[in-house]
């Protein structure tokens, strides 16, 4: 299981918090990062694009404009995302992602870190009972 993150700058604490929380609580999980929005792109042409969730912290309006215009990409996807501004525009821009979980730029990111544990517990759980079904001679 893959993890697609997106964020301009890792060297922001949040970002940092929400990095090294999944990591921590999910060694197995394959994380690609990206920070610019035109490698990611390049990156999710070339299939597969085997990712279960796109975790997405754009720093701008800019970048979630970017962002959506890539939202075909994304299809079939889970996607979290922490809006770069509070600014009704922004949350209306978002919509157009269809953000299985999305919080505020003022939010603390501790709701986004409990979103994508339980969506990691949720996917082994089902991948440990399918796994235990497959080794069934029924």
């Amino acid at each position: 299981m893959n993890i697609l993150f997106f964020a301009p700058d890792f060297e922001h604490s949040d970002v940092k918090k929400v990095l090294s929380t999944v990591r921590g609580s999910f060694p197995d999980v394959k994380i690609q990062s990206f920070t610019d929005c035109q490698t990611m792109f390049d990156w999710l042409r070339i299939p597969p694009r085997s990712f279960f969730v796109a975790i997405l912290l754009p720093d701008s309006h800019q970048t979630l404009t970017q962002l959506v215009s890539m939202r075909g990409l994304f299809m079939d996807r889970k996607i979290i995302l922490s809006l770069p501004d509070d600014a009704p525009r922004s949350i209306a821009l978002s919509h157009k992602l269809n953000p299985l979980y999305f919080l505020s730029a003022s939010d603390d990111k501790e709701g986004m870190v409990c979103v994508m544990k339980k969506l990691l517990i949720d996917v082994n759980e089902s991948g440990m009972r399918v796994e235990k079904r497959a080794k069934s001679p029924c």
